[in-house]
């Protein structure tokens, strides 16, 4: 029988909730591949509704020159297609290697300090600029509000590998 005193038998739970550990980064890796495999197939899916809505609307264009348009549109979309995913899955890749560190700085209270006054430079912005960004705050608003329960388990799930500090929606 073996003693409880014995090193082999002792788990720290610190270290098995810190993310540099082996386990916690082990545990981060997993988080990634799943993200990776799971959002390849929404991007897949994403990528055949935009094809498919812009076939919708080049059948239904009033003119040849509209229809042209729209499937200069498809075309451009499938030929960018790969470039966009692997662009986009190696973003998410690198924003969870990077989770970590980013919790390490969100934790530390000195990086919440306000900006020194003057060091916020304010610009206008151009209409399309503007659009875009409204389309895509809309878009975030929607899918946080459809998605409120998974984010909060995912949020939950990250907070446990990082040891207990809170995963903020925007991280």
């Amino acid at each position: 029988m073996n003693n409880a005193s014995e090193p082999s038998n002792i788990v720290s739970l610190s270290q098995r909730l810190d993310p540099s550990s082996e386990r916690g980064g082990a545990l981060l890796n997993t988080v990634r591949d799943i993200a990776s495999r799971r959002l390849q197939l929404l991007v897949n899916g994403m990528f055949e509704h935009v094809d498919d809505a812009l076939f919708d609307l080049a059948e239904k264009a009033e003119n040849n020159a509209a229809q042209m348009h729209y499937f200069d549109g498809m075309r451009e979309v499938r030929k960018r297609r790969p470039a966009v995913e692997r662009a986009f899955l190696a973003a998410v890749t690198r924003a969870i290697a990077d989770f970590a560190t980013q919790q390490r700085a969100n934790a530390n209270p000195a990086a919440g300090a306000p900006l020194p006054i003057g060091s916020v430079e304010l610009t206008l912005v151009a209409d399309n600029e503007l659009e875009e960004s409204l389309a895509i705050t809309s878009m975030i608003g929607k899918n946080e509000t459809r998605l409120t329960r998974d984010l909060y388990a995912v949020n939950q799930r990250l907070s446990v590998i990082y040891g207990g500090i809170r995963v903020e929606d925007a991280n």
